[in-house]
C-alpha cells in the first residue's frame, strides 16, 4: 500500500502524466515502501517494486514505458525464488510480487482497452501441510472473504489436495485458515492471487 500511496502523491496535482511523470512517481512509491521496512529482503515485493525503476526509460511514452516496466516486474518474480530459500523449498514465487504483478496485468488492460475474461469452471488444487502439536480442530478455505469449505480434523496434521471448482475471475484471493484444539491457536496464511 506505501507503494501506491508515494506514488499517488507524486501525482497529486496533475490531471495527466506521461511517461517521465508516471516514472518519476513509481521511484516515489517505491522509496516510500522501502522507508517503511526496516530490514528489506531481497526476493519479496519491494524486489519486484524496485525492478521497475531500474529500466530504461528515455524517449518511452506511457505504454511504452508501462509494458518494460510491466516485463520487468515478471522477469524478477520469476527469480525470487532464487533469492528467498524457503521460496524454492516451496516451488513458488513470492505472493506480495505475484498480487503487485495482477495489478499491473489490471492496468494493463486498462490502458490498453481490453477486457479481462474470467476463466469458466476452473478446478484449482490447493496441496495443504498443516501441522499444530497440541491438534487440529477445522481448515476452513476461505475465497474472496467467504468461508467455502470447512473441512473438520481430528489429530496433529492435515496433508491433503483441497480441489476448488468455479467461475474464478481475475483478481480472485484465496487464503487458508487452521483452527486448532484450543479455542486460541489459529493460523492464517497469505492470500493467494489468481492471476
Amino acid at each position: 500500500s506505501l507503494l501506491f500511496r508515494g506514488f499517488s502523491k507524486a501525482l497529486k496535482g496533475m490531471n495527466e502524466a506521461d511517461g517521465t511523470g508516471f516514472a518519476a512517481a513509481l521511484n516515489a512509491g517505491v522509496e516510500a515502501a522501502y522507508k517503511a521496512v526496516m530490514k528489506p529482503a531481497e526476493g519479496t515485493i519491494l524486489t519486484v517494486m524496485r525492478s521497475c525503476t531500474e529500466i530504461e526509460t528515455e524517449g518511452l511514452d506511457l505504454l511504452g514505458l508501462f509494458d518494460r516496466m510491466y516485463d520487468a516486474a515478471a522477469d524478477m518474480l520469476e527469480k525470487t525464488p532464487d533469492m528467498l530459500p524457503v521460496l524454492k523449498q516451496a516451488g513458488v514465487v513470492d505472493s506480495g510480487g505475484q498480487g503487485l504483478l495482477t495489478v499491473f496485468k489490471g492496468w494493463r488492460a486498462a490502458f490498453y482497452g481490453e477486457k479481462v475474461e474470467a476463466a469458466a469452471g476452473e478446478e484449482l488444487s490447493l496441496n495443504c501441510d498443516i501441522w499444530n502439536r497440541d491438534g487440529l480442530k477445522e481448515i476452513r478455505i476461505v475465497v474472496n472473504g467467504e468461508i467455502v469449505k470447512q473441512i473438520p480434523v481430528t489429530g496433529e496434521s492435515f496433508k491433503e489436495a483441497v480441489t476448488l471448482t468455479r467461475d474464478w475471475a481475475a483478481n480472485d484471493w484465496i487464503l487458508i485458515e487452521a483452527l486448532g484444539v484450543d479455542c486460541c491457536q489459529y493460523a492464517i496464511t497469505n492470500p493467494i492471487i489468481i492471476a
